[in-house]
């Protein structure tokens, strides 16, 4: 082979190599591009939409930020008719929501703003805000999250006789995820407390059987609870159990599994964010 083939066959190769390189880069730059379209789409799945009631001049912004994909029409239908209280929610609000196309802006997520925290703003009268805002405030002072000193009902005096900081007790039957945001916190379970329960037959109605229920004190009560102790329980422990037949000095608490609790896409809670003072 003369001198000029190998010229060719050294630049062939030469440029070989150069396209290969560029088909590296390029790959490489596809690759990145697509981690960063996805984590951009992740984020706007996941960004926290602030559901903000406007009466006139008056705004008020709901506690609880649900994400994008955890919104729909019957989740808001239903923090909207939460938040309002006992009293019958009015649908007319929700017509409103979705005639004015609000709730579909926010949650579309093929907009490159649209990974931002963003406001749905529900129009409604000053009474229905009046009532929302009492409801929240109401529910602010009824919870509280796990103590982080001695519980109020414990003595400095019982606090010595212990020799040991307050022990937090978990009774029921699965660990409890607390996530606030600032403190994250899971409470293996310490064994299910369970109130005795009788049951009294009654007529069926309708071919289905029914029964009416009294709750009696808690069965196995564990050994150890002592004064500063905090008890956390099941929403039905806390509020059948006598205040009278408590164990002294101890404060119990629910899991406030609301709509200020933390859920994944299937709508299972994943942690909470307080509790609530029984």
């Amino acid at each position: 082979m003369d001198e000029t083939a190998w010229l060719w066959l050294d630049r062939i190769t030469i440029v070989s190599a150069f396209l290969a390189a560029v088909f590296s880069i390029a790959t490489w730059l596809g690759t990145q591009w697509l981690r960063k379209a996805k984590r951009q789409a992740e984020a706007r799945r996941r960004a926290p939409i602030t559901i903000r009631l406007k009466a006139g001049d008056r705004l008020l912004d709901l506690p609880y930020q649900p994400r994008r994909d955890q919104l729909s029409r019957s989740e808001l239908s239903g923090l909207l008719s939460f938040y309002h209280g006992p009293d019958r929610f009015d649908p007319v609000i929700m017509r409103r929501v979705l005639e004015s196309g609000d709730l579909n802006r926010v949650l579309a997520d093929d907009r490159p703003e649209s990974g931002a925290h963003e406001v749905l703003v529900v129009k409604v009268d000053d009474e229905f805000l009046s009532a929302v805002r009492s409801e929240i405030s109401e529910r602010d002072r009824s919870a509280a999250p796990i103590p982080q000193g001695s519980p109020p009902e414990a003595t400095p005096s019982e606090q010595v006789a212990l020799g040991r900081p307050p022990r937090v007790w978990n009774l029921t039957p699965h660990e409890v995820h607390y996530d606030d945001g600032r403190e994250r916190r899971s409470i293996k379970s310490d064994g299910s407390l369970r109130l005795g329960q009788v049951d009294q037959p009654e007529s069926p109605i309708d071919g289905l059987a029914t029964v009416t229920t009294r709750y009696e004190e808690p069965e196995q009560v564990p050994e150890g609870i002592e004064p500063g102790d905090v008890l956390i329980v099941s929403t039905l422990v806390g509020d059948k159990w006598d205040k009278s037949r408590r164990p002294p000095g101890i404060t119990l608490l629910v899991p406030d599994t609301g709509a200020t609790s933390r859920r994944d896409d299937a709508g299972r809670i994943v942690s909470v964010t307080r509790f609530i003072r029984k």
